[in-house]
């Protein structure tokens, strides 16, 4: 039972920081692009 709220809990910080990240990403990306 503990195992599987580990996952649980691993899976929605996957989730978030992938979200994060993407997020992240884009907006470096439209930044770079507005400078250039």
């Amino acid at each position: 039972m503990k195992i599987l709220y580990i996952k649980y809990i691993l899976k929605i910080f996957y989730l978030t920081y992938k979200f994060i990240y993407e997020k992240f990403e884009n907006g470096v990306f439209n930044y770079v692009l507005k400078k250039t």
